[in-house]
């Protein structure tokens, strides 16, 4: 039986716990032909120990997709270079198995996703929880009803202590963010999983920055203390993810929290037959798994107690990831499903990055309080009348759009706007729903502070598109725009922060095609 030919790309800290003994433990199905980093001895290093005879070892990953020995290519770099290196991969038509989150961000997601429906290839990301014994039980006891209809869940994400000091972990660029896509993706996949539920209606969120900067919070840290002064990334966040079908979804992630109880890698799931808890994590020198139930006129509990350890540093690639790593080299064998799919992965990164932009505006809109006011010039109307139509793609009403105009006396590029929210008919449209159109490109909401040369005209309306498919009822329906930018050509204060301008505007339209 031929072998899956496997390039690992960045032989870091989770491909040396994690994929490489995984590898090695399913080493009937695989052989490692390629090894890739940007440190070339760490990948001479990993080729030495696990790779076949005369394996590539390159520190640019552009070398390993041009090998056509490679049918198979493991992401391990990262959270930034997730999307470019995927990307690249699906257009040399290699298999992509990509560590978790997909991406740092919705739109670097969405493009991975919609690269890997066109390639034809297999796509996987790495959340490995979902083989875990208690896992397992909960979802097939969730498949069976046995919970009931879950309408609130807690996915736990939480550390005492246990701030990672090593690789890129605090590093903001890098990563994109610290606990809440480092390790709070992890409960949130296992939380969304078990119940089957990735219907997103809305997403809020609060970011905190407490802990990381104190030298005095660094004492006890699991690995050791941590350098305040290097220490970019969120100490600790919390999440409130409201789904189409009315569940509620509270999710708490840190590396330090001044709490009892450390809690990963963890769901609570109430229904309306049954509750279950997943405790696993620092506090827990084993994985426990209770279901909590009303039987023979009294509440019960039952507990299944298999042998678990700390999240994901059991070593040896840890018998989750053994699992993981096979199924995923059964589906690439065999052209079946791998057990986490792409859809899903993407579902996770759009609440995280939700979560961060929701944090991000209500800053924002905060230090404009604290400022005291916004100027608002009152040129035109924002929304423009008589511009509510319905769009088409390939002959299907796939939503609706509008115009907008800029209430100001100038232009301003994409990358001043502070704030953009669209209300229809008093509904908060999520960000991940909106194309914003201007000089025939299309950009996301979220896309904003990195279009520094996208500059929009006065006098030009830009078209809100809402992605909406069957499009909005008959009648008439009321559009609220939120906008506010600051103007680099008026610095105020003894600071000289830019002036914040409201540029906000509401108007009822008729819609018609």
């Amino acid at each position: 039986m031929s072998k899956v030919k496997v390039a690992i790309i960045g032989c870091g800290g989770i491909a040396n716990q994690k994929h490489f003994p995984a590898l090695k433990n399913n080493s009937d199905l695989n052989e490692i032909v390629a090894f890739c980093d940007i440190k070339i001895e760490r990948a001479q290093k990993a080729a030495a120990e696990f790779g076949v005879a005369g394996a590539q070892v390159t520190a640019d990953y552009r070398e390993v997709l041009a090998n056509p020995a490679v049918e198979v290519v493991h992401i391990c770099t990262p959270n930034v270079s997730h999307s470019e290196i995927a990307i690249a991969a699906f257009e040399a038509k290699k298999h992509v198995y990509c560590e978790k989150p997909m991406s740092h961000s919705t739109v670097e997601a969405e493009k991975m996703v919609e690269a890997w429906k066109k390639s034809g290839m297999q796509f996987t990301v790495g959340y490995q929880n979902r083989f875990r014994p208690e896992v397992q039980n909960l979802h097939t006891a969730c498949q069976k009803g046995d919970l009931g209809d879950i309408y609130y869940a807690k996915a736990h994400a939480v550390r005492r202590r246990g701030v990672p000091t090593w690789g890129v972990f605090m590093d903001k660029e890098a990563q994109g963010g610290g606990p809440l896509i480092d390790i709070g993706t992890h409960a949130l996949d296992i939380t969304l999983w078990c119940m089957n539920n990735y219907d997103i209606d809305s997403v809020s969120g609060s970011v905190f920055y407490k802990l990381g900067g104190l030298e005095q919070a660094t004492e006890g840290n699991l690995f050791g203390p941590w350098n305040p002064k290097t220490y970019e990334v969120e100490d600790s966040a919390m999440g409130f993810i409201k789904m189409k079908n009315g569940a509620t979804i509270s999710l708490e992630a840190s590396w330090a929290l001044n709490i009892l109880e450390s809690r990963e890698a963890s769901t609570t799931l109430c229904g309306t037959a049954a509750g279950a808890e997943i405790h696993s994590g620092m506090s827990y020198s084993k994985n426990e798994l209770i279901y909590n139930r009303g039987r023979n006129g009294q509440l019960m509990e039952e507990k299944l107690s298999p042998v678990g350890g700390v999240a994901y540093f059991g070593g040896g690639g840890g018998e989750e990831g053994t699992i993981d790593n096979r199924q995923w080299l059964e589906a690439v064998k065999n052209g079946t499903q791998p057990l986490v799919k792409p859809e899903e992965a993407l579902a996770v990164t759009k609440i995280l990055d939700s979560i961060y932009q929701s944090a991000k505006a209500n800053s924002k809109e905060k230090e404009r309080e604290n400022m005291g006011f916004a100027m608002r010039m009152n040129f035109v109307d924002v929304v423009v009348s008589d511009s509510l139509k319905h769009y088409y793609v390939d002959g299907k009403k796939m939503g609706y759009q509008f115009d907008i105009r800029l209430s100001y006396y100038r232009g301003h590029f994409l990358s001043v706007i502070d704030e953009f929210k669209v209300k229809v008919d008093d509904f908060e449209v999520p960000a991940e729903r909106i194309k914003f159109c201007i000089n025939g490109k299309e950009f996301s909401p979220v896309e904003f502070d990195k279009c520094y040369t996208e500059f929009w005209q006065v006098i030009e309306p830009a078209t809100i598109k809402v992605i909406y498919p069957g499009g909005l009822p008959e009648g008439e329906h009321k559009i609220d725009v939120t906008l506010f930018f600051r103007s680099p050509y008026m610095p105020i204060g003894p600071d000289h922060r830019y002036m914040p301008v409201d540029s906000c505007g509401t108007k009822t339209m008729a819609i018609t095609d």
